[in-house]
């Protein structure tokens, strides 16, 4: 009985320090986040209308790129912003972090250049062989995917410095930047587009231009957080090539999760008519909004458990790691089980077209029950992460990917965009039973993982329950507003439920009241 009553203490003082100083980080994260993929979203329909079907297929291409661009690094900045955690954490000496940052940006530097040259001069391939057959000018299409190049390497550049201050544990500044970022972007290019040309050259000109400013905004405000130290070329290279091997088997999982997400869309690029591809982009842009719970996750846990690891505080990492679970669960379920239950509605409330509604609606049931399973998955690499073992994540999607890879491409041939939206379901379902609890069972004492096996996940089918009671709601004569708000009520009555049943978020918002409490007394 007494180790149960130290145990809750322990626990409610590791959730009391988390509101201290992970929460607000979370809160503003996950703002910024929403902000962000709200605006993204908002800015669709006028994309459509403005440049046409067919031009904004060329922006879904641009996404399948930018995913794999992301392998560029070789690993080395999630490998950077690791270090600069432990730097944070005084595992690091202020000489040393100052040489590795150095080193690792000149590096960066001189292999965004020979991206660039690249994608320059390997654009107009890709346009004539790869992509679709489509009614838009030889010239629009090269000038745009040629941009859409140099915006892929100003990207890369900026979540190259944007890992770099999460390391730092500077997630606000961070995602303040790619809140205006995101503003400017999108805001930018529609005015554009009214005001000067309908072209995707012009919306990807402002891209890059918005782009460019990010680059240089996150870099300064690295260097404000960098000890001013004198850089010592030898020493920085030497710790980057001590990370070589954790960055190398950090690529080799990166590109292998990458091809197991992209070789359906990949494909579906190829196969599909420009246009057609254009409006299966709108599903991708659903799925990303989904997906936009894990970046704040990522952002604000990632460094935290690394320090704690580093610092000894074992129990208060495994605490920790719970809560984000929790956490995760409670939004993917109230976003991405929203758009599932009830998907041809989602489609109608974001464009107004109820025929397109109605064809992407079997696709998105699919992709957002996969997206929202995929959400969760991210929170085993951190915990192996933190860690500096990425051996079993590396198993792992070398196993499935053996499997999942060619099961979607057959389905993206045979069945189109429906075939690819089932394998990314069982694929995902799969990693979750199959894997996750070996990785648990790896890096998690038997009293650590107690609560994180089958057992948790009734609350899953409860909320799965709920979610399909409401289709039997009639919304055929609801208008675009009415829409929004029945599914806004949906999400939140989905999310309150799933925080009501978790034992590690009842416990955290006691302890908030409880604080609230005794600080008004």
């Amino acid at each position: 009985m007494a180790g149960k009553t130290l145990n809750r203490r322990r626990v409610a003082g590791t959730v009391e320090r988390f509101t201290r100083g992970l929460g607000p980080t979370l809160l503003f994260g996950f703002v910024a986040h929403v902000g962000v993929a709200v605006i993204g979203m908002l800015a669709i329909p006028f994309y459509l209308s403005l440049m046409g079907v067919e031009a904004y297929g060329l922006v879904g291409f641009y996404f399948i790129l930018q995913g794999w661009m992301l392998l560029f690094d070789m690993g080395l900045g999630p490998a950077l912003g690791r270090q600069l955690s432990r730097y944070r954490a005084g595992a690091l000496s202020a000489d040393d972090a100052a040489s590795l940052f150095g080193t690792a940006e000149t590096v960066f530097l001189i292999g965004g250049l020979a991206a660039g040259v690249v994608f320059y001069f390997s654009m107009g391939w890709v346009a004539r062989h790869w992509l679709g057959p489509s009614r838009l000018q030889t010239n629009q299409v090269n000038g745009a995917l040629r941009l859409s190049g140099l915006l892929l390497v100003l990207r890369w550049l900026a979540g190259v410095y944007q890992t770099a201050l999460v390391g730092l544990e500077r997630q606000i500044a961070v995602n303040a930047v790619a809140l205006l970022g995101a503003v400017a972007r999108n805001g930018g290019a529609v005015a554009a587009l009214i005001l000067v040309s309908h072209s995707p050259t012009m919306f990807f000109g402002v891209w890059t231009g918005v782009t460019l400013i990010e680059v240089v905004a996150n870099r300064l405000l690295l260097l404000r957080e960098m000890p001013r130290a004198r850089i010592q070329w030898r020493s920085g290279w030497r710790l980057l090539t001590r990370e070589f091997n954790f960055a190398m088997g950090l690529t080799f999982a990166m590109a292998i999760n990458f091809t197991i997400g992209q070789a359906d869309k990949a494909t579906l690029s190829h196969t599909l008519t420009l246009g057609a591809f254009g409006v299966f982009t709108l599903v991708v842009s659903i799925c990303a909004g989904i997906t936009m719970v894990v970046p704040p996750m990522v952002q604000s846990f990632q460094p935290r458990l690394t320090t704690l690891l580093a610092q000894n505080r074992r129990a208060e990492f495994v605490d920790v790691y719970r809560l984000s679970i929790a956490l995760i669960i409670v939004v993917a379920a109230g976003v991405a089980g929203t758009i599932a239950a009830r998907p041809e509605l989602v489609v109608y409330a974001w464009t107004g077209d109820r025929e397109i509604a109605r064809s992407l609606a079997p696709t998105l049931t699919f992709f957002a029950i996969g997206s929202g399973i995929s959400s969760f998955l991210f929170l085993p690499y951190v915990l192996q992460f933190s860690q500096g073992l990425i051996r079993l994540h590396l198993i792992g999607n070398l196993l499935f990917a053996a499997i999942w890879v060619p099961a979607a491409v057959w389905a993206s041939l045979m069945f189109g965009t429906v075939g690819a939206g089932i394998v990314w379901l069982c694929g995902n379902l799969l990693f979750l039973v199959l894997w996750v609890p070996v990785i648990h069972r790896r890096l998690l004492s038997p009293e650590e993982r107690h609560g994180l096996g089958p057992q948790a996940w009734w609350r899953v089918a409860l909320l799965a329950g709920l979610l399909a009671t409401t289709r039997l709601i009639a919304t055929d004569t609801f208008d675009r507003l009415q829409s929004l708000a029945f599914l806004a009520a949906i999400s939140a009555a989905i999310m309150a439920i799933a925080t009501i049943s978790s034992r590690e978020l009842r416990n955290h918002f006691l302890v908030i009241v409880g604080g609230s409490s005794a600080g008004s007394q």
